[in-house]
């Protein structure tokens, strides 16, 4: 199961030591009320013994037992209480104080072992006593070797321990049966009235076969061991699979409404027209945008794309959320270059020792006078569309954040002055990267190409990701985000409303 599944190696173990704390209650509990019926029934058959009891059986074994008397049902009647000692002991003493899985699997083996002590211990006690009168051998051992694989949920490996000693004692006793000139074990028994007069040679083969071949009854019950573990490893494995699919839905869901809860929600600032969709590749991505409004009324929007996605990415995102709202909190006057830089600082210390990198965009605008500054550390461009449909684009500053210290990284900003009606657009490499199925990418100057259209669509950034998504027709590689300002020029005086410490705008799904 470790091989297959580390992940759920903890509850597997934690499953099987539950499962056989309560299969070792039933193995004594069952081995209990059999042993005490066999205890009421060895003493009912002492107190009723009668003559003619051995009339059932066959010449000479009969005369054995009409021989023997009372002694068979008191050896029979002495092991039974022996057994029941020993299961009341192990089920009300010995079971209660074991912890782990290692423990139970010894207090089953030793409770095995004891078991087949005793059962040998009538077969000799029975051989020496009752000559004559056949004996179970082998057969008892692999019988009380597949009632526990029956009930225990231990490997063959483990349902061997017991069995491995009881094997080395039964092959001693054939062989001392032999050196004493006693009959042989009823499996390889050779029908004579004088067991003295089989050869000793021949005595000493039917030993060496029934201890040879014994080992061949303990088949059923490994087998018995296999198809149980196997089946429960399948059932367990599945469940697993279920509920930790199931929960990590949940969680992602969850992680997913605490994500988008950072993004802006929609809100039209005087003189701009502010927009933006984002659909990540898994539940959560590595994009991010912040908006929010200076003292001075601009709108600040700052775009970042950590490096990968999914939660690992979502969880950086966060990091960087907390800290872009710690530094325009802590400097409202703050300007794009400066906004990086720190940034940069932040990422180099805290990200780039686990190797994670992130670009970023940082855009202010004045909606009084249309002015505007931006920065860009490794970003895509930023694009410009006139009322003429005419592009430009705005290439990246400096490096991406967390690749090199201050002393390398460029934290100056551009000025950039907008017309009435420009449209600004910011977008993340999930939306130019996007394949198709012959993995041709859909590019910078198809992109440019599609702001470049004469006729614009009423919602931007909702026309780009459909364009995308259509384009790739696959499974998401990469997280979209595309964000639109427009200026529509300097707003009615009368119409200007105070700024917010935050200015939010509207997601995608």
């Amino acid at each position: 199961m470790a091989a297959d599944a580390p992940i759920f190696t903890a509850e597997y173990e934690r499953e099987l030591e539950v499962w056989l704390r309560r299969r070792l209650g039933w193995l004594l509990g069952v081995t209990l009320v059999l042993s005490m019926l066999g205890l009421v029934f060895g003493a009912l058959q002492i107190l009723l013994l009668r003559s003619d009891d051995s009339r059932m059986f066959e010449e000479p074994t009969a005369a054995a037992m009409q021989r023997a008397g009372w002694l068979g049902p008191l050896i029979t009647f002495t092991s039974t209480a022996v057994t029941v000692a020993l299961a009341a002991w192990y089920l009300w003493r010995v079971r209660p104080a074991l912890q782990s899985r290692s423990e139970l699997l010894q207090a089953a083996a030793r409770f095995v072992w004891l078991n087949g002590l005793i059962t040998i211990a009538m077969d000799v006690a029975t051989r020496i006593w009752m000559p004559g009168v056949p004996t179970s051998g082998f057969g008892a051992l692999a019988i009380l070797y597949f009632f526990a694989c029956i009930l225990l949920p231990w490997s063959g490996r483990e349902s061997l321990r017991p069995m491995w000693p009881l094997l080395g004692v039964y092959a001693a006793s054939q062989f001392l049966y032999v050196a004493l000139g006693a009959d042989l074990d009823a499996a390889v028994q050779i029908e004579s009235e004088d067991p003295h007069q089989i050869p000793l040679g021949l005595r000493l083969m039917g030993a060496t076969a029934a201890s040879l071949f014994a080992p061949l009854a303990l088949l059923p019950g490994l087998l018995m061991c296999w198809l149980r573990l196997w089946a429960h490893r399948r059932r367990f494995r599945k469940r697993m699979v279920q509920r930790g699919f199931f929960s990590m839905r949940r969680e992602l869901s969850q992680a997913r409404a605490v994500l988008a809860a950072l993004f802006p929600s929609e809100v039209q600032a005087p003189g701009i027209a502010f927009h933006f969709q984002h659909v990540p590749a898994d539940e959560v991505g590595g994009d991010y945008l912040h908006a929010s409004t200076a003292p001075d009324g601009s709108l600040r929007v700052v775009l970042v794309d950590v490096s990968g996605h999914g939660l690992a990415a979502a969880m950086t995102v966060a990091r960087l959320s907390g800290e872009i709202d710690r530094i325009v909190a802590a400097q409202p006057e703050v300007r794009p270059g400066e906004l990086l830089r720190q940034l940069n600082a932040y990422c180099l210390l805290t990200l780039a020792r686990q190797g994670i990198h992130a670009t970023a965009a940082a855009l202010f605008v004045d909606p009084a006078s249309g002015a505007a500054r931006y920065a860009s550390a490794g970003h895509p461009p930023i694009y410009v569309r006139g009322t003429d449909a005419q592009v430009r684009r705005l290439e990246s500053t400096t490096l991406l954040l967390g690749a090199l210290g201050d002393d390398g990284f460029e934290s100056h900003d551009e000025p950039l002055a907008l017309q009435p009606g420009d449209t600004l657009f910011m977008v993340t490499d999930g939306l130019f990267e996007a394949r198709d199925r012959r993995g041709e990418q859909f590019g910078l100057q198809r992109l440019q190409a599609s702001l470049s259209r004469t006729e614009a669509p009423s919602d931007w950034a909702a026309h780009l990701i459909e364009l995308v998504q259509g384009w790739r027709n696959r499974m998401a590689d990469d997280d979209l985000l595309v964000t639109t300002i427009r200026w529509n020029g300097a707003p009615n005086p009368a119409s200007r409303q105070p700024a917010s410490p935050r200015l939010t705008a509207g997601a995608g799904t």
